[in-house]
């Protein structure tokens, strides 16, 4: 899977510069993180990922360095793949839903 945070402008970055991420062996189809975050905040706004892992209460330090994004949009993926099933079983049970990430410290 091509994970990615807004993967269409990767996917077109990386295609400008002679790379087919989905033509690559192996590659069965992307994960977008502000599709998933969309999803399970019932949103249509497309946001940072800086404001996705606030919004996970994941901690972060130094965004925008290519390794550290990396990092962290699989991590947002994660978590957003785990908190969707809390979130969705908090509903059902009639009770309140708080991010487990919950953790707080530096940003």
């Amino acid at each position: 899977m091509f994970v990615a945070h807004d993967s269409k402008q990767d996917l077109k970055f990386l295609h400008q510069i002679g790379i087919d991420c989905m033509a690559l062996p192996g590659v069965i189809g992307a994960i977008d993180t502000v599709v998933l975050h969309q999803k399970w905040r019932d949103s249509n706004d497309a946001r940072s990922l800086r404001t996705l892992l606030t919004d996970l209460g994941m901690e972060y330090r130094n965004l925008h360095n290519a390794g550290n994004d990396a990092m962290y949009t699989m991590r947002a993926m994660l978590g957003l793949a785990s908190e969707d099933e809390r979130k969705t079983m908090a509903l059902q049970q009639g009770k309140l839903y708080v991010p487990l990430f919950r953790l707080g410290g530096s940003r």
